[in-house]
């Protein structure tokens, strides 16, 4: 009985390690979102490092699993609203063309607020 028990905690383990690693993942992306400029994003992809490093030697599986819920739901509540969408190196392999007052444009990128924002810049010269 001993083998079934040990081998559903190291399963149940790895859920919670793969939990772990894709929240950390997704709240240092976030991060990103709140500073944009890598001097500003350093500090605070330190301070999160040290939140989730503060409980690294954790062994208890329900408080495990505790930790990880309240992560997530403070993950949820200060997700940033408006993420941050760079350029990416497949938005310069999609570039476009577009044809403006007879003008030909290349667009790399397919954000429909710099659509606009070229459009009018063409339309209204």
């Amino acid at each position: 009985m001993s083998g079934i028990t040990s081998a559903s905690f190291l399963a149940r383990r790895a859920a919670q390690r793969e939990r772990v690693r894709i929240l950390y993942r997704r709240a240092l992306r976030d991060t990103l979102n709140w500073a944009v400029h890598r001097h500003l994003f350093y500090p605070d992809a330190d301070a999160l490092r040290e939140r989730f490093e503060a409980n690294r030697k954790v062994e208890d599986i329900e408080t495990i699993d505790r930790l990880i819920a309240d992560g997530e739901a403070s993950y949820n509540k200060w997700r940033h609203p408006d993420p941050y969408i760079g350029m990416f190196l497949y938005e310069f392999r999609n570039k476009q063309h577009l044809c403006l007052n007879s003008k030909q444009v290349e667009v790399y990128y397919m954000n429909p607020h710099c659509l606009c924002i070229l459009y009018e810049f063409f339309c209204y010269q």
